[in-house]
């Protein structure tokens, strides 16, 4: 399994490209609040799950905009 791991090194910036998939989604979309600034996932193309309703319903509740 791929990974992204974040250690302390300084600011982050830049581009990973990630396959559209729903688990990439559901670990993304929670990862993003440790951003300070607008975070842009695309190329999610991923069929409506329970799941990902789930993670964006509670993410749209901590006053994000989805």
């Amino acid at each position: 399994m791929d990974s992204i791991v974040v250690e302390e090194s300084g600011p982050l910036n830049g581009k990973i490209p990630i396959a559209g998939a729903k688990n990439a989604c559901l670990t993304l979309m929670p990862a993003t609040l440790l951003s300070d600034e607008p975070v842009t996932l695309t190329n999610a193309r991923v069929m409506p799950s329970k799941p990902l309703e789930l993670i964006t319903t509670s993410l749209e509740k901590c006053v994000l905009q989805i």
